[in-house]
């Protein structure tokens, strides 16, 4: 990758939404473009990370089950 990304791309390698092969390539570039660097790093400073989805319920365990593990 000769030209610099666009900031949507960069957005996308913090978001961690990049396929691997594009992750490669923006960070490949990121290492000999201090201008891209600085970008990364305005966008990692004013970017919010969403928050974590919260794990799946499961199901119900069997009544009585946890009084039996004790």
């Amino acid at each position: 990758m000769n030209r610099c990304p666009p900031t949507e791309r960069l957005e996308l390698l913090l978001r961690e939404r990049l396929a691997a092969a594009e992750r490669e390539e923006v960070a490949a570039h990121l290492e000999g473009c201090p201008d891209c660097q600085q970008t990364l790093d305005h966008l990692s400073a004013t970017t919010e990370t969403p928050p974590a989805a919260p794990a799946p319920a499961g199901p119900e365990p069997p009544e009585g089950f946890l009084s039996r593990l004790k």
